[in-house]
This record gives structure tokens, C-alpha cells and sequence, in this order.
């Protein structure tokens, strides 16, 4: 009977997580996967079902140690355009892989991950810019936005450029 396998889940999803977010999905072999978690094939293929399994539960750990405070933040009663502020300003002054949204990462490997691992990827971006378009809809509320604009056209917008700021500073482009 083989002896079960002993390992601290959250130190190899948050070892891999930084692994998939500083590579990317397909640059990351299984390899490199084993290297950085010391996991054997076997065991890695036990316990997640190989890498796309190992990627899927680095998504879930991703939402609940690192991105759910982003959409709780846009969901807050007093937020508004202090709280969006705050925020570009953080992406600003962030820098090298950390700089982007794994999730973001995610969706633009839509031609190298498997329909689940988008999907994933996709609702939560939906979530995220739904729960910024809340964020306007309060400052609209607050007067800080005029309320004639489209809510959802400027989270969309706003979202897109808040991403558009992590590619640019991944890519080393200065905080200026």
C-alpha cells in the first residue's frame, strides 16, 4: 500500500501560483511544476490530475487568497471614485508579474488551455467588471460621476485599462 502523500496544500498551491503567474500557463512545463512544488510525476498526477488540474485549484486559490478582496472591495456600501482611484493607483505602483491579473493571464491563453480553465478565468473577470460597475453606480449615486454615463461602459473601459496597466509594467514600461 503506498504511503499517502505529506505536503502543505497551500505552500504548493502559492509556490505554483507564483510559478503560473510569472511564466504563464504554456511556458510552465510539468517540469517546472515538479521542480518548484517537489512533487513527483506521481504524486502530482495524483493529488491534481496533472497540470491543468494543479492550474484549476492555483484559479480557486488565486480568488480566495489574492483577487477576492478586489471585487468585495467595488462591493463595499462606500465605495466610489476614492475607491477607484486607490485602485489604479496600486496597480501603478506595482511591478513585474504580480503587476497583472492571473485571471487576465488566464484569458489571453485562450488558445493554449483547455474550455474549463477559460471559462474559469472568464467568469471571474465578468465578476470583477460587474462589481467595478457597481462601484461607478455608487459614485454616480455620490455625484462624483455624472450619472448620464453608462455605468457599464465605463467598467468595461475601466477595466480594460486597469489590465492594459499590468501588461505595461510586466513589459517594464515605467511607472511615469
Amino acid at each position: 500500500m503506498p504511503r499517502p502523500i505529506e505536503y502543505d496544500r497551500d505552500q504548493v498551491l502559492q509556490k505554483a501560483m507564483e510559478l503560473f503567474w510569472i511564466n504563464g500557463y504554456a511556458q510552465t512545463s510539468v517540469r517546472d511544476v515538479l521542480e518548484t512544488t517537489k512533487f513527483n510525476r506521481h504524486s502530482l498526477y495524483e493529488e491534481f490530475g496533472g497540470k491543468d488540474g494543479l492550474y484549476k485549484e492555483v484559479l480557486n486559490y488565486y480568488k480566495d487568497n489574492v483577487a477576492c478582496e478586489l471585487i468585495d472591495t467595488f462591493l463595499k456600501k462606500d465605495s466610489d471614485i476614492e475607491t477607484i482611484k486607490q485602485l489604479f493607483k496600486l496597480k501603478a505602483e506595482s511591478s513585474g508579474a504580480q503587476s497583472t491579473c492571473l485571471y487576465a493571464n488566464t484569458a489571453q491563453s485562450k488558445h493554449v488551455i483547455d474550455d474549463e480553465l477559460y471559462k474559469i478565468a472568464k467568469n471571474y473577470n465578468q465578476k470583477v467588471e460587474k462589481a467595478l460597475e457597481s462601484c461607478i453606480k455608487q459614485a454616480q449615486t455620490k455625484h462624483q460621476i455624472p450619472s448620464n454615463k453608462d455605468s457599464r461602459v465605463l467598467s468595461r473601459y475601466l477595466f480594460t485599462v486597469l489590465h492594459g496597466l499590468g501588461v505595461m509594467s510586466k513589459m517594464g514600461i515605467s511607472k511615469k
